[in-house]
């Protein structure tokens, strides 16, 4: 299931925080992945936050490149804003 929250900064940037929870059977625990987006002021388009497009992300292995994502969409977002977007997405999901 996946789930997206949007933050407006005070200088009118705006991040996207795109959140996914999935688990393939019963026995496994549940798998968090995110992603962070930007748009610039008066602009419409989202950009990801992450390029993958060069060298220094092409030269780590999965272990590294993984690390690599989460560190720089640290840099636009925080560890609440990912928190406050996953808690969301388990509110949505949570049997009432």
């Amino acid at each position: 299931m996946n789930h997206e929250k949007i933050f407006i900064r005070d200088d009118g940037h705006r991040h996207k925080v795109c959140v996914s929870m999935w688990t393939s059977n019963y026995n496994e625990p549940v798998r968090w992945d995110f992603s962070v987006w930007e748009c610039k002021p008066k602009k419409r388009t989202w950009i990801n936050v992450v390029n993958t497009d060069n060298y220094d992300y092409r030269k780590l292995n999965m272990e590294e490149r993984v690390e690599y994502e989460k560190q720089l969409s640290l840099c636009y977002v925080s560890k609440e804003e990912i928190l406050a977007a996953k808690l969301e997405l388990w509110n949505k999901i949570e049997p009432k």
